[in-house]
C-alpha cells in the first residue's frame, strides 16, 4: 500500500468520524509526552541512587574505622587498668597521710556565718583583702640585690669612675657586704641587706701599695671568706686569658658566686663588647649562677660622653649591653664625699631614689691601732644635678682653654732635688705614699711615680 492510498483512507476516516480522529491524536501525543517524562525521571532516579550508594559505602568505611580504633583504645585501656588502680591507691594513701598530719598539727576548720571568714585554729582569723588594700599596701621587692636599687644578681654590673675616685673602696665594701649578707653602710639604714653569696675578687692593680692604706692589712676581710686573685695568679694578664681563667673556675663553682673584677680596664686588650661577651659565655657554662661586678676606669674629662646625666650616650655604646651601670663621682668642694648615680637601672627595676643621687661619706674604720678599712657611710640623697660630670674644656687651636694659660712641665717643677731626696728617705723608712704626699703637700700620684721610678 502506497502513501497516497493511506493518505486518502486516513482522510476518509477523519471526514467520517472527526471527533474520534481528534481524540485519537490527542491520546497518542499525550502518551508520547508521558513516556518522555517517565524516561527522564527514571534516569535522574538512577543517578541519585548511585550517589546514595557511594555515600553509604563511605559512611560504612568511616564507621568501620572508628569502631576498630575504639576497640584498640579499649584494649589499650584495659591493659593499663592495673596501673591506674595502683596510682589511685597511692593517691588515696597520700591523702590519708596528709589528713593525719593535719590532725596532728591541730588545724581545725570552722566557718563563721557572721563575717564569712575562715578560722584556722582557735585564735587566728584570715580575712580577704579589698581591692583598695591590695593596691595600697606596702610592696616588697623579692628580687635578689647585690646593692638594693643599683645592682642585681645574675646580670653584668658595672661601676664607672675616673682615676682615684674610690672604685676599689666601693667594690671591696660591696664584696664584704655580699660575703656576709649584710647591708652596705653607704645605703640608708632602712635598706635591705645584700644577698649572701660566695665572693671571688680579682684585684688587678696596686694591691701592695693600697693594702695598708685602704684595707688595714686586710684584718676586717680575713673572716669574710672572700677568695682573692692577683695579677700573678692569672696565666695571662690580658682579656682573653682572664676569660679563659673565669670559664675554668665557673664550671667548678658549686654555689652562686659574685665575681668582682677591679678594674676590668686594667686587662690588656680590654673592650667593653668583648668583655661582656666573654663573661656571658662564662655565665652560661657555670654550674651555679654567677654575678659579675666590674669596675671600669673612665676619665670624666676625656670620656664624659659615657657619663652623661642619667644615660649612656655616644662613643662605644657597648656599656649599654650591661645589666646595670653605676657612676661613682667625687664631690668637687669636699674630698670626703662621693656621689653614687645610677646611669642604667637593672632591668625591671625603677631608678633608685626616683633618679636622685646617693651621697655617701668616706671614713676610716679603725678596728685597732694597726687595722683600718676605708669605706663609705650613708649621708643623704640629693637631686641628680649635683653629680653632673665634667665636660671637656673649650679648645683653642688644638689646645684646651685651661692648657693655654698653664706653665709647662708643672708636675716636675714642684719636686726639687732636695725634695726628691726627702721623698726617697721617707719611702725607705716605710711611710705610705699617701702620708708622704699629705705631709709634703704633694699628690699621691706624684709620690707613686717616684716610688716606681726608684723601684722602692
Amino acid at each position: 500500500m502506497n502513501l497516497n492510498v493511506l493518505k486518502n483512507k486516513g482522510g476518509a476516516i477523519i471526514a467520517e468520524n472527526p471527533k474520534t480522529a481528534f481524540w485519537t491524536i490527542v491520546a497518542t501525543a499525550g502518551t508520547g509526552i508521558v513516556g518522555i517524562f517517565v524516561y527522564k525521571y527514571k534516569k535522574k532516579y538512577d543517578r541519585e541512587k548511585a550517589t546514595r550508594e557511594k555515600l553509604v559505602d563511605a559512611e560504612c568505611n568511616v564507621l568501620t574505622t572508628a569502631a576498630r580504633t575504639a576497640c584498640k583504645m579499649m584494649e589499650h585501656a584495659c591493659n593499663h587498668i592495673p596501673d591506674v588502680k595502683g596510682v589511685r591507691e597511692d593517691l588515696k594513701a597520700t591523702m590519708d597521710e596528709l589528713k593525719s598530719l593535719r590532725d596532728e598539727l591541730g588545724i581545725v576548720y570552722k566557718f563563721n556565718g557572721d563575717d564569712e571568714s575562715v578560722t584556722y585554729g582557735s585564735d587566728i582569723v584570715y580575712h580577704g583583702r579589698s581591692s583598695t588594700d591590695l593596691f595600697n599596701h606596702t610592696h616588697t621587692d623579692k628580687s635578689k640585690w647585690i646593692v638594693e636599687g643599683y645592682m642585681k644578681v645574675n646580670m653584668i654590673n658595672f661601676i664607672v669612675a675616673g682615676g682615684g675616685v674610690g672604685k676599689s673602696n666601693l667594690m671591696t665594701q660591696i664584696a664584704f657586704a655580699v660575703a656576709k649578707g649584710i647591708r652596705p653602710e653607704f645605703l640608708p639604714p632602712e635598706s635591705h641587706n645584700s644577698v649572701r653569696l660566695h665572693v671571688v675578687y680579682y684585684r688587678l692593680e696596686d694591691f701592695d701599695d693600697e693594702l695598708e692604706g685602704k684595707y688595714g692589712h686586710g684584718e676586717v676581710f680575713k673572716e669574710s671568706g672572700i677568695e682573692w686573685f692577683l695579677p700573678e695568679d692569672l696565666p695571662e694578664n690580658n682579656l682573653a686569658g682572664f676569660i679563659r681563667h673565669l670559664k675554668s673556675l665557673a664550671a667548678k663553682w658549686p654555689e652562686d658566686t659574685l665575681v668582682c673584677i677591679d678594674p676590668a680596664t686594667k686587662l690588656d686588650g680590654y673592650k667593653h663588647a668583648d668583655f661582656i661577651k666573654g663573661v656571658e659565655d662564662a655565665m652560661r657554662i657555670a654550674k651555679a649562677k654567677i654575678t659579675p661586678l666590674a669596675s671600669i676606669h673612665l676619665d670624666e674629662i676625656e670620656d664624659w660622653k659615657y657619663l652623661s646625666l642619667n644615660n649612656i650616650k655616644g662613643g662605644d655604646k657597648a656599656l649599654q649591653l650591661a645589666g646595670s651601670v653605676t657612676a661613682l663621682r667625687r664631690e668637687r668642694t669636699d674630698e670626703n664625699f662621693r656621689f653614687l648615680q645610677c646611669l642604667k637601672d637593672p632591668k625591671g627595676s625603677p631608678k633608685p631614689f626616683g633618679g636622685k643621687v646617693l651621697v655617701c661619706k668616706s671614713i676610716e674604720e679603725k678596728v685597732d691601732d694597726n687595722n683600718k678599712y676605708l669605706h663609705y657611710v650613708y649621708d643623704s640623697v640629693k637631686p641628680e644635678g649635683h653629680a653632673r660630670p665634667l665636660k671637656p674644656k673649650a679648645e683653642v687651636r688644638g689646645k684646651s682653654t685651661e692648657a693655654c694659660f698653664e706653665k709647662p712641665s708643672a708636675p716636675n717643677q714642684k719636686v726639687t732635688p732636695e725634695l726628691e731626696q726627702t721623698i726617697k728617705d721617707m719611702l725607705n723608712s716605710g711611710m705610705r705614699p699617701k702620708a708622704i704626699g699629705k705631709k709634703l703637700g704633694l699628690s699621691d700620684k706624684t709620690i707613686r711615680r717616684h716610688k716606681k721610678q726608684w723601684d722602692i
